[in-house]
């Protein structure tokens, strides 16, 4: 196995930061009327939870949402010295205000930037008032976009999940105002929390672990997969603490048949490889580099209780998707994530795995995706380019975004070539 091999990949794209006047905030979304009170009084069901109303808040691409964040001089201070623990603030989506909100920053490596800066953020509107939501979601993530010029890679992604019938999360724009000052066009990506488990499991009940990267106290940088040792480095998302007994299941049977011809059989008890390898299929159409396969990074495991416990693997942070994997000294053929790995070592995992790339080309050759990312692209074209706090100039926004153009147009004659279908 290549288990050692811990390497934190850069990939900086070189742009300026120019200081620049800020763009007129927008309180609401186009058409939206007057911000709308929410009220934290409002009736309960006999369980106590919050009736908010059943309307889903509309992640449609195309588009514009709007947030405006207000903090105080206090919490916009504590997110400088600690930007990764709970503010209250309050926040007003499409025109809903919420009087109180728990407001963080995310990301570490690669995407995290200063509350003073273009900060990735989240809003927890449970987080000081029990059962609180914004339509159908309990949370935001928003992403800040500064490793995407084209602002158009997590939005096309989603949507290519979508045809393909991978379970990922949904993405699309809103415009951010933290205390009246533009913080540009965001991206706003589905949170894999409560919500996202009820819209796609039967029985939501099963655990959810984050399988993002860990940082010791020392911020040294360490890979979450299975069979390294590594098991209690998983974040519990939702569910219940059975001592990380379920992933330590996964890592044992990976020691177990590591590079036999068993491999494949004898995980079917463990892993649901029909979802996953749609999954890692939909991955590589993508050029999702920063995930699982190829990075052991960025992905969520749950385990559903209606599958026997069979565990479903999530992509997640869409924002390296759409490069080729030289460029970060990666190959297909040779994956980092231990169960891909593996599974090409097993002939009957890597056919299957060929299967659902050939379903996955068949069932996206219905729609034209160059045609769809430049629907995408005329709604968001005025904000991209007004948005000052981004990081890419007005040239590298309108390569990347052709270099998309590009990728999409061509990819599925790629995998018919790599795969040799």
């Amino acid at each position: 196995m290549t288990h050692a091999k811990l390497t934190i990949v850069a990939f900086l794209i070189a742009a300026g930061c120019r200081p620049a006047a800020l763009a007129p905030p927008r309180d609401t979304a186009p058409g939206d009327s007057d911000p709308v009170v929410v009220d934290t009084d409002r009736p309960t069901d006999d369980t106590g939870t919050e009736q908010i109303g059943t309307n889903a808040y509309d992640f449609s691409p195309t588009r514009i949402g709007s947030v405006a964040v207000q903090l105080s001089d206090e919490a916009i201070t504590s997110l400088r010295n600690d930007p990764w623990t709970w503010v209250e603030g309050a926040a007003t989506i499409d025109g809903s205000h919420y009087a109180s909100v728990g407001v963080r920053l995310r990301g570490k490596y690669g995407a995290f930037r200063t509350i003073d800066q273009k900060p990735k953020l989240k809003i927890d509107f449970n987080r000081y008032v029990e059962g609180q939501r914004h339509l159908d979601l309990e949370s935001m993530s928003l992403n800040n976009t500064v490793v995407d010029c084209s602002y158009l890679k997590e939005t096309v992604a989603a949507e290519v999940y979508a045809a393909a019938g991978v379970i990922a999360s949904r993405a699309g724009y809103t415009a951010v105002t933290v205390n009246d000052e533009a913080y540009g066009l965001y991206v706003v990506v589905e949170t894999q929390d409560d919500p996202f488990l009820e819209r796609h499991w039967s029985d939501d009940s099963g655990n959810l672990y984050d399988g993002k990267y860990w940082m010791d106290e020392n911020w040294n940088y360490v890979l979450l997969d299975f069979g390294d040792g590594v098991d209690r480095y998983f974040d519990l998302e939702e569910g219940e603490d059975v001592g990380f007994s379920d992933i330590a299941a996964i890592s044992e049977a990976v020691t177990a048949y590591w590079g036999s011809q068993g491999f494949y059989e004898n995980t079917q008890h463990l892993l649901d490889w029909d979802s996953i390898h749609h999954n890692w299929a939909a991955d590589q159409w993508v050029g999702q580099l920063d995930g699982y396969c190829l990075n052991r990074n960025n992905y969520r495991v749950y385990f559903d209780p209606d599958d026997g416990g069979r565990a479903d693997l999530i992509p997640t942070d869409l924002d390296y998707a759409f490069i080729p994997a030289e460029d970060w000294w990666m190959d297909w053929d040779y994956p980092e994530g231990n169960l891909a790995e593996a599974c090409l070592m097993d002939h009957a995992c890597t056919a299957a795995w060929k299967d659902a790339v050939e379903t996955l080309l068949v069932t996206l050759e219905t729609t034209d995706w160059e045609q769809r990312a430049g629907e995408i692209w005329a709604v968001i074209e005025s904000d991209a380019f007004i948005d000052t706090r981004r990081e890419c100039s007005d040239y590298e926004v309108a390569i990347t975004r052709d270099y998309l153009y590009d990728w999409v147009r061509g990819r599925s004659a790629e995998l018919h070539s790599h795969w040799e279908l």
